[in-house]
């Protein structure tokens, strides 16, 4: 919903968007950018603002962070009604061997359960979600409790891997990173959207008052290299 009110307001506000349309190359230059999409269609730009989240695009890869060896799953679940109004305006945190997991509610009633787990872990349990669930309800009743009769939204989660948890953009290289781009906060609850709507704010600022993409990397790092720092060493301490 937060991304449709934000692509809603920059279409109102005399964006033009293009959905459906994956960049699959990007050349940048000091003197512009040239982005080929899927279809073979060329976009050309004087100013390039790469926000792709987790995923990078190719070629222009971040390095790994300080903490890299976890898998991500998220899936959203319609609760029994009970355990619905006992979420209702908290965010819940479940150890489990070799991982963490949060559950809370979002719109339309569902309730987003996200999980990460080292790659050894989820390799020991043959890399299978079923049995990765079944791991982590067996180790955390309470969280068995909120999701019994539970039931999925999709088929499956979605998943991302090798992560670059704790990693920190300092110097642009001819493109603007924003979000996820441009630091990698572990995931608890809401803190990455934080640093991505504050890194578009920060980045809108420094582009209309003339600074280059360096200046834009350079003062988002100093603002988020702190909660990035004790947000790594927690996560590790709970996967421990």
């Amino acid at each position: 919903m937060l991304d449709e009110a934000l692509l809603r307001l920059a279409a109102e506000r005399g964006a033009r968007l293009r959905r459906g349309k994956r960049v699959v190359e990007l050349d940048a230059e000091a003197d512009g950018a040239r982005a080929r999409l899927e279809d073979d269609d060329i976009v050309e730009a004087a100013t390039v603002f790469l926000a792709t989240g987790k995923h990078d695009l190719r070629g222009w890869r971040r390095p790994a962070g300080r903490q890299g060896d976890l898998v991500a799953f998220k899936q959203h679940f319609t609760l029994d009604p009970s355990q619905t109004a006992a979420l209702t305006g908290g965010v819940e945190l479940a150890l489990f061997q070799g991982g963490y997991a949060g559950l809370e509610p979002i719109e339309d009633g569902y309730a987003n359960l996200c999980l990460v787990v080292r790659q050894r872990r989820f390799a020991e349990l043959g890399q299978n979600w079923d049995d990765l669930m079944g791991s982590l309800l067996r180790e955390s009743p309470h969280l068995a409790r909120r999701l019994a009769g539970a039931v999925p939204a999709t088929s499956r989660p979605l998943a991302v891997s090798t992560i670059p948890y704790g990693y920190i953009r300092r110097q642009a290289n001819q493109v603007w990173r924003l979000g996820d781009q441009a630091a990698v906060i572990p995931s608890f609850a809401g803190d990455g959207m934080s640093i991505a709507l504050h890194s578009a704010r920060l980045a809108a600022s420094c582009y209309l008052a003339g600074d280059d993409a360096d200046a834009l990397q350079r003062r988002l790092a100093r603002d988020v290299a702190r909660p990035v720092r004790v947000a790594t060493g927690l996560s590790r301490l709970l996967v421990r």
